[in-house]
């Protein structure tokens, strides 16, 4: 995942602070790919993981329904991480897609 183009406003130390963007959303993945399929535990991680860069304030996570951009509870197919993280006086926006694990093939 890209930063945005906005990281054009950061300074040098900005930018660094900013990594934390694709890092939250890889946490979600990775989460994800584990088998947590609730939002609220998701987004809880998110909170908590975004205040290891004291640069970086959190202002929202939210797990979507792609088409419809309405928020979930349950993962069940994919969705779509929204981001938004300021870092000193620049928003950083990104969405990225979280892809559940397919569940095995039945054994016949």
């Amino acid at each position: 995942m890209a930063l945005s183009s906005r990281n054009s406003y950061l300074s040098p130390t900005e930018r660094q602070a900013a990594r934390i963007v694709p890092r939250l959303w890889q946490l979600a993945q990775e989460m994800v790919e584990h088998g947590e399929l609730e939002s609220g535990k998701i987004i809880e991680a998110i909170e908590q993981a975004a205040t290891a860069q004291p640069m970086a304030s959190l202002e929202y996570a939210l797990i979507v329904d792609p088409e419809t951009l309405t928020p979930l509870r349950v993962l069940i197919d994919e969705a779509r991480l929204l981001l938004a993280v300021k870092i000193g006086k620049t928003r950083l926006i990104d969405n990225a897609p979280l892809v559940p694990k397919a569940p095995p093939p039945p054994v016949v």
